[in-house]
């Protein structure tokens, strides 16, 4: 028997999130964010989305996983079952999530797909 899973996805959603301190914002407000509470120097921050969100994506994942199975009968009442799976076939290495705070790091890959892995089991039914 054979049987697989192909998975094609969109990539990670892109966000730029900006950290923007108490004196950019000052500029533009005319006045403190209201998380400083009066307090004087202020040391608050406002997240500022540079890209709409759901506007921009990473590369798609694209994944195939295969399961080959030999079933044996050995005797009367005694089964054996082998199994071969094959998990990313074509050992992509797509990001699955990225970095989204804006900076040197911005869009720097946090986790990517499993590589190539094998595995091989058996099941005895008696």
């Amino acid at each position: 028997m054979i049987s697989g899973i192909y998975q094609d996805i969109s990539g990670p959603n892109i966000v730029a999130a900006y950290a923007a301190t108490n004196a950019e914002i000052l500029r533009s407000l005319g006045r403190d964010l209201g998380a400083c509470g009066g307090r004087t120097p202020c040391t608050a921050t406002a997240t500022v989305p540079l890209v709409m969100p759901g506007s921009m994506y990473d590369h798609r994942i694209r994944r195939l996983d295969v399961r080959v199975t030999k079933q044996l009968r050995l005797t009367s009442r005694l089964r054996l079952q082998g199994n071969l799976d094959v998990y990313n076939v074509f050992n992509g290495g797509s990001a699955v999530q990225i970095n989204n705070a804006y900076g040197p790091q911005w869009r720097q890959p946090t986790e990517v797909q499993d590589p190539r892995i094998m595995q091989f089991s058996a099941q005895l039914n008696f």
